[in-house]
């Protein structure tokens, strides 16, 4: 097994959350191990089995079910009461992305900042394993989509790989990325979280870009910028660093010493990857990829630059131009990312139910033609007054007729609106949002879900909220599709 040595040398190894797709990868693989290890969930013995069913989108029920049993069986669990006990200095405690958000974890952060402990990422835990090529995609936005393309891409060339996005749907299972050899790929989906404590750098990384986000975890737009950097900041010389232009040319990343590895940039007039005479382009060392625009089934111009990222990953991965360019050709989309869901009555309805910050929603807005209806709504953390006024600009800007507004920062966002020329229509829920859009919603126009906000007001999640909209759209278009 591939464990790196100063895991090895530890005095215990301790695995958080492994109710988690990170953790209960991680605590699988160290089981066969014959390391000392101790699993540790915030749960009691009692909820055990729900909470791991819980967190298991990516497995059937059989399969979580029997991955469950054999935990509970090593007896290397600590459970709710207990949780954090036996972390000592010189043990080793590996972490999944969101551990610094719960106040159980307090000690244990604590204990790294002392230098006691030895913390690692579950993310850099799976660099350490892989002995193959390995691609990670960062980014306030954009990151599934090109992490997504980047795969087709692979699918294409034919070689050997392992992909690990950032959500449940996706599985982690570090004995699948052990088996694959030095001449494949292993591409994962790279939070702002990951990369905290992260202390080893992808071969190839790429960066889409970089807006105010999740500043409660950061502290500051300055801090959530240095922590993005750490996608390349452990890089070599024959490494690459794909990032966009505009973070160069507004100097929120600075070129000169601070990126180790060789710059790709896309997203400019005169960068490696750009749009060109209606075509995306990449060029890297000797090579070219094009793909004309409409060969590319995605709306708008963050989209493109998605793409171009990904088109520059797979050049430097040393694909073929044509896997590049069928891997664009064929992509269909991400699942509650602006995703025709259907047309019912002339009406059109996308699902963008993933874009959770008023940017995402922008960028949605801007994109899809015809918007005839746009619903919001949920909870902005860490809401300051004129958050949305942007969002409210490129509406007007769009001509939309029509918006409703829901969720927990419903009054603050029409407010916003108002202050921009938009008069919003504040709803009770989703639901009620959704009756009066439909209603409200021309034939020949498009009805957009795009809640520019978070879920966590009502829903567990935003793929709670994105499939309650679908069950909506359908139940009231039900005999009419």
């Amino acid at each position: 097994m591939r464990i790196p040595e100063k895991i090895r040398s530890a005095g215990v190894i301790h695995i958080l959350g492994i109710n988690g797709q990170e953790g209960r990868a991680v605590f699988d693989y160290l089981l066969s191990s014959g390391l000392d290890i101790v699993g540790h969930i915030s749960v009691s013995k009692e909820d055990f089995f729900e909470s791991f069913n819980s967190f298991s989108d990516a497995y059937t029920k059989e399969e979580s079910s029997a991955m469950a049993e054999k935990f509970l069986a090593s007896g290397k669990i600590l459970f709710k009461s207990d949780y954090g006990n036996g972390i000592k200095e010189g043990d080793a405690v590996i972490v999944p992305q969101a551990y610094m958000r719960y106040p159980l974890n307090n000690s244990i952060i604590d204990m790294d900042k002392q230098g006691k402990i030895i913390l690692i990422q579950a993310i850099e835990f799976a660099f350490s394993i892989a002995e193959c090529n390995t691609i990670g995609v960062t980014g306030t936005a954009g990151k599934s989509t090109t992490t997504g393309l980047i795969k087709n891409m692979l699918e294409f060339s034919g070689k050997e790989f392992y992909f690990s996005g950032n959500d449940r749907e996706n599985k982690w299972d570090m004995f699948e990325l052990e088996k694959i050899s030095r001449n494949g790929f292993a591409i994962f989906e790279i939070s702002h979280r990951h990369l905290i404590d992260l202390k080893q750098s992808p071969d190839i990384a790429v960066l889409t870009n970089i807006f105010p986000h999740h500043l409660d975890d950061a502290g500051s737009f300055d801090k959530y910028i240095e922590i993005k950097k750490n996608i390349y900041r452990y890089q070599e010389s024959g490494d690459f660093a794909v990032i966009n232009q505009s973070l160069i040319d507004s100097e929120k990343i600075k070129e000169a010493g601070e990126i180790p590895s060789k710059i790709l940039t896309f997203g400019g007039s005169k960068s490696d990857g750009r749009v060109e005479e209606n075509c995306l382009v990449a060029n890297f060392s000797d090579k070219e990829a094009r793909v004309a625009l409409p060969d590319f089934k995605a709306y708008g111009k963050h989209n493109f630059e998605n793409a171009l990222a990904g088109m520059l990953a797979g050049l430097c991965a040393g694909l073929p131009e044509e896997a590049i360019e069928k891997g664009i050709k064929k992509w269909t989309g991400l699942k509650y990312r602006q995703e025709i869901i259907g047309e019912w009555n002339g009406v059109r309805v996308i699902n963008d139910g993933k874009s959770t910050d008023p940017l995402a929603s922008i960028e949605a807005v801007k994109a899809i033609p015809e918007i005839g209806s746009l619903i919001l709504g949920g909870v902005r953390e860490g809401f300051t007054e004129g958050d949305f006024i942007p969002l409210g600009k490129a509406i007007a800007e769009k001509g939309i007729e029509q918006v409703f507004v829901f969720g927990s920062s419903k009054r603050a966002m029409a407010e916003d609106l108002v202050k921009a020329g938009v008069e919003a229509n504040i709803c009770t829920d989703i639901k009620d949002a959704v009756l009066k859009a439909v209603k409200k919603t021309a034939s020949g126009k498009t009805l957009v879900f795009s809640p520019g906000c978070q879920s966590f007001d009502e829903f567990k999640d935003y793929r709670e909220r994105a499939e309650i909209f679908n069950k909506e759209i359908s139940r009231l278009f039900s005999g009419n599709k």
